[in-house]
């Protein structure tokens, strides 16, 4: 009789920082832009899974499921306007901007990572997203009450031509003597492709010294 074996996982400890990247866009003269945002409080995956079940001879032979309508709501103490006016739409110059009712909005690449309780690091990165115009509330402060700001965003993760949503890169399973990536070195490469995707593993230094 085979021997089962033991495995006690590690678990999130805390999430961190928040990533961009959007493409130059040379017909409105918009430049690359990269940012790294450490504003998150928490963040909310939400596939929208659809399961179909296949009967054959009376019985369930298998089922087929298809990701659609992905979401990842995003909770944070504010975002720059650098990166809320492309990914919306806004349009402006200088310190003036304006809002529009039939907004173009960008385009972007999103990631974030999170800290694990036995030391590592996972990194999750979306290729395809779009934000959602959220609701905008502002308060009077009361006497007395601190300050807890948090404002709630909607980001819709769009599939790539190979149906590629997410992307996760864990240090805990990078091989000995290599040293795993940073987070900015994992984020800045971008990988649009299933084969840009994988490569990413063939990139971490070995350890010296």
């Amino acid at each position: 009789m085979s021997e089962y074996a033991v495995k006690k996982p590690a678990y999130d400890l805390t999430v961190r920082d928040f990533f961009v990247n959007f493409k130059a866009d040379t017909g409105k003269k918009l430049q690359a832009l990269q940012l790294k945002m450490p504003v998150v409080k928490s963040i909310r995956v939400q596939p929208g899974e659809n399961t179909k079940e296949i009967y054959a001879s009376g019985v369930i032979y298998d089922t087929t499921t298809l990701l659609s309508d992905i979401k990842v709501g995003l909770n944070v103490v504010a975002l720059p306007h650098e990166f809320t006016d492309r990914a919306l739409g806004s349009g402006g110059s200088g310190a003036v901007s304006y809002d529009v009712t039939k907004p173009h909005k960008e385009e972007f690449a999103c990631g974030y990572w999170a800290e694990k309780s036995d030391g590592g690091k996972v990194y999750y990165y979306h290729p395809r997203c779009k934000l959602v115009q959220g609701d905008e509330e502002l308060k009077t402060s009361e006497s007395g009450q601190l300050p807890d700001p948090n404002l709630s965003y909607t980001l819709m993760i769009l599939p790539t031509d190979e149906n590629v949503w997410r992307a996760r890169y864990d240090t805990g399973k990078v091989d000995a003597g290599k040293v795993p990536l940073t987070p900015e070195e994992f984020f800045a490469a971008a990988p649009e492709t299933i084969e840009q995707i994988l490569a990413i593993s063939g990139t971490e230094k070995a350890v010296t010294g």
